[in-house]
């Protein structure tokens, strides 16, 4: 279930009447971000798990077979399909509330998602 998040640029205050509770992390950090290039006319979700392949970044596919993929990055912002070669913030390290997360519909158990990012900085739990 991926929650639905605010912007995070600067575009002004604005009172919303309400309060969804969003929690994106689910351990203790650090968490690290740095920017990357996306791969063009490559559309990315915010907070989608993300697949580096030829140095760019792409929505992670686990059936992905040429180049194989592994999870390597979560995206903090979205970016449409129409922007070729930018940056991207993305977070390389930390602890995620997996159901905040964008995932491939292959990916459905906490068992699944913790195994796409095994061996990696990055690692996802369930919140207690």
């Amino acid at each position: 279930m991926a929650g639905s998040y605010p912007d995070l640029l600067a575009h002004g205050v604005e009172d919303a009447g309400r309060f969804d509770q969003f929690d994106l992390y689910a351990g203790i950090g650090p968490e690290a971000t740095t920017e990357m290039q996306v791969a063009d006319a490559t559309a990315i979700e915010q907070f989608q798990v993300l697949a580096l392949v030829s140095n760019k970044l792409v929505p992670y596919d686990p059936a992905a077979t040429t180049p194989v993929q592994t999870a390597f990055a979560i995206a903090a912002q979205p970016m449409d399909a129409a922007t070729p070669g930018k940056f991207i913030p993305v977070f390389v390290a930390g602890g995620f509330n997996h159901e905040a997360l964008v995932w491939p519909a292959a990916l459905d158990t906490l068992a699944e998602r913790q195994a796409a990012f095994a061996g990696s900085p990055i690692y996802v739990q369930q919140l207690l």
